[in-house]
């Protein structure tokens, strides 16, 4: 509610400028306080949408360029100076955490039709969360001799990049 007040204590106080961008014929017409914020939450709304969108995108680019000026997939691959072990067990947290997230989204949000799934299975999320944790922590550890101090910047980025083209669908 305080956030509604301070929306509409504020429109109150531009009335002319209200009334120049909703095209209204004259400056003596009444205005309601309530169009104005809801006028101001459509112009939020709208904005916040832009941003989002653009961050997407510079996530996504960013991901995109260091796969592309790193040879990540290739030195990943082939590269002697990576912990092998390490690698696997971060594949292997990974490959948890992802099907944790198919399970819930595919089973419950899909075919089941159920949103709260967090009371059907409460240690789901704290289980994929762990496990993302362990797999940044466990990749970290065996990339390290490639890239140093860059390397969790670097995974971190190529992580919101994942996690952009997921929320594309």
């Amino acid at each position: 509610m305080e956030g509604s007040a301070k929306l509409r204590k504020r429109f109150e106080t531009t009335y002319k400028d209200f009334v120049q961008d909703s095209n209204m014929k004259s400056m003596n017409e009444v205005i309601n306080p309530d169009d104005a914020v809801e006028a101001a939450r459509q112009q939020s709304i709208t904005r916040s949408t832009a941003w989002k969108t653009a961050e997407s995108v510079i996530w996504l680019l960013a991901a995109l360029g260091i796969l592309r000026y790193t040879d990540f997939l290739l030195t990943v691959c082939y590269d002697p100076r990576i912990n092998r072990l390490w690698l696997y067990a971060g594949a292997g947290f990974l490959v948890v955490f992802s099907l944790i997230g198919c399970w819930l989204i595919i089973w419950y949000k899909i075919i089941l039709k159920i949103d709260d799934y967090q009371k059907r299975v409460p240690a789901a999320i704290p289980i994929a969360t762990t496990s993302f944790i362990l797999s940044f922590g466990c990749f970290t550890y065996a990339l390290w001799p490639v890239w140093g101090i860059l390397t969790p910047l670097l995974l971190f980025t190529l992580m919101m990049g994942v996690i952009v083209t997921v929320s594309l669908f």
